[in-house]
């Protein structure tokens, strides 16, 4: 037979009880999938943990202990590194492969709502509860470029509405976060 457990995994009981499905410990509030390897998802959780799955197996490839309730997670473009959104208003960016910690950035007052790369991946913005999103640069080693203020969600997906961050682009010396926002809106990028 099969059991559940409050730590979330699935356990199959016969002669040689084994776990089937790992799970988190706490909320699971974020999820994205690896642009370039179609089966590979991360998860990050309240739980303080990232988990990478293989879809095709059903199975956890690897997992970390963040020590930060986590509450989003986001791929680079070349599938290289995962950034992580987290409670405390942080945001950790890993190795995907290894999961080891590359950078922390603290800058952000409330817990982080969203992180986003930019698709050529030179930037990575992280939206947060105190209607914030900071802007930072991956060649300067996530040095904070620019800091958005006046966007009104505080929910999932502040990135995409109501400051909607269609691209961003980029000159030899400038990096500007392109968004579309109502008319009536008294928004701006510093």
């Amino acid at each position: 037979f099969v059991a559940g457990t409050h730590g979330s995994e699935v356990w199959e009981i016969d002669d040689t009880p084994r776990v089937l499905i790992h799970g988190h410990s706490a909320d699971l509030h974020g999820v994205a999938w690896n642009p370039v390897a179609p089966t590979e998802f991360a998860t990050a959780s309240e739980g303080e943990h990232v988990h990478v799955w293989c879809a095709a197996s059903r199975k956890l490839q690897r997992a970390v202990a963040l020590g930060s309730k986590a509450r989003c997670v986001g791929y680079s473009p070349d599938g290289g590194e995962l950034a992580v959104g987290c409670k405390n208003g942080g945001v950790h960016v890993l190795d995907a492969k290894s999961l080891i910690r590359l950078k922390w950035m603290k800058t952000l007052g409330e817990y982080v709502t969203d992180v986003k790369f930019s698709p050529d991946g030179e930037l990575l913005a992280a939206a947060s509860a105190d209607q914030r999103i900071d802007v930072y640069e991956r060649k300067g080693g996530y040095k904070k470029i620019a800091t958005c203020r006046g966007h009104s969600a505080t929910g999932r997906g502040a990135l995409r509405h109501p400051l909607r961050c269609a691209g961003y682009t980029h000159g030899p010396a400038v990096h500007i976060m392109v968004c579309a926002q109502p008319a009536n809106a008294n928004r701006h990028c510093a």
